[in-house]
Parts: structure tokens; sequence; C-alpha cells
């Protein structure tokens, strides 16, 4: 069941593919709400697993939800990438639609008909993602 309640994540939990055993991950909570504990044990759990504590770390997918007003990088999420010696990361920008809707509404309290502001919402929302906060 989808939920916008924020999940409950083990970082120590493997989770692995039954049709690929290749492929473990590691879930941990997010740093969104600034929690210094999460922070702190995702820092831990790479440094372990950098000195052979556990399977190397192949990559980090580090996602980051855009459907915050104005959202920019969180104090939690710097630190993450200045602090935590990581290796590779691919970063995810997720619910990218929000700012779809964000400057659809934007260009209908300008009095910009429904039609256009279908097809200039899409343009504005990525110029709005590239320009930052």
């Amino acid at each position: 069941m989808a939920s916008r309640e924020r999940g409950v994540h083990d970082i120590e939990n493997e989770m692995v593919f039954q049709s690929n055993q290749g492929f473990v991950f590691h879930d941990s909570r997010g740093f969104e709400a600034g929690g210094h504990s999460e922070f702190d044990m995702v820092k831990a759990f790479i440094a372990r697993c950098s000195k052979g504590g556990c399977l190397s770390i192949h990559v980090i997918w580090y996602c980051i939800p855009m459907d915050e007003d104005g959202r920019s990088f969180t104090e939690a999420e710097v630190k993450f990438f200045s602090q935590c010696d990581t290796g590779s990361i691919i970063v995810l920008f997720t619910k990218f639609d929000a700012l779809y809707d964000d400057e659809f509404a934007e260009l209908i309290s300008k009095g910009v008909s429904r039609k256009d502001a279908e097809v200039l919402a899409p343009r504005n929302a990525k110029e709005a993602f590239a320009d930052g906060p």
C-alpha cells in the first residue's frame, strides 16, 4: 500500500534478489528529517564496509525527492557528500512530476490557458530544476 509516511529501514538488513543473488542491497532511513542518528549509522556502515567488514559497496544510490517547494540540498545531504568516503554514487531525483504541478499552477495563476500551461509546465520545471532555488 502506497504511503507518504516515512519508511522504517535498517541498513544492516540485506536484500538479495532471488533471480540474481549477486545483487545485494541495503536501505537506510532518509536524512530528510535531519536526524543525526540516521546519518551516523550510514557513515559507520560505509566506513565498516570500506575496511572489509562486509561485502564491498559497488555503488550508492542516493535519492533526493523533488516534491518540496524550493528544494535544495539539505544540511544532511551536504554532510553526506562531504564527509562520507563513498566511492561511486548515483543520485536519483525522484518525484520530479511535483515540479510540473508547481509550474502548471503558477502558469494558471498568471492567466495562461490550461492547454498552454500543459505544454509549458514541463519545460518550465526543467528550467527551474536547472536554475535551483
